[in-house]
């Protein structure tokens, strides 16, 4: 989104490394993804707490379109004008669990426990951090158990 002609800031990384990165824009009760994929197309979504911004505010191409123009409007000039290879909603995708780990030896770590994140933005770092605390637990766990 940054135009070209802005070479001291797109210097600051050289050979365009930071094209590879998933870049979010916040703002209360919502964020905006940015996703390259290895396509060369950018996955572009919104993800919001429904007291806020319901999901039938964005959950059609043109009502997205417009969420946009109201709320981020740099990113609708930049979007606007680009044909959608896809458009897809999805509302309640997230979910907990009550329990994760259990005396009796078991775990779930991933999404076999938890789902928060569409495209696992800080998803991963939940799973290592789930890995990390599963495995922590088995080291600690008596013998003969």
């Amino acid at each position: 989104m940054v135009p070209a002609g802005e070479t001291a800031w797109h210097a600051r990384v050289p050979e365009r490394n930071r094209y590879f990165s998933t870049n979010h824009i916040m703002n209360k009760g919502y964020w905006v993804w940015f996703i390259p994929l290895a396509s060369g197309n950018t996955s572009v979504g919104i993800v919001s707490a429904d007291d806020v911004h319901p999901f039938s505010e964005y959950n059609t191409y043109p009502l997205a379109l417009e969420w946009l123009r109201k709320h981020e409007p740099a990113v609708f000039d930049f979007v606007r004008e680009l044909p959608p290879t896809d458009f897809k909603c999805m509302q309640g995708y997230s979910y907990s669990s009550k329990k994760v780990y259990s005396i009796d030896r078991w775990a779930c770590v991933g999404e076999a426990g938890v789902f928060s994140d569409p495209f696992y933005s800080p998803g991963n770092d939940m799973i290592g951090f789930g890995n990390t605390m599963v495995t922590s637990m088995i080291q600690r766990m008596p013998r003969g158990l």
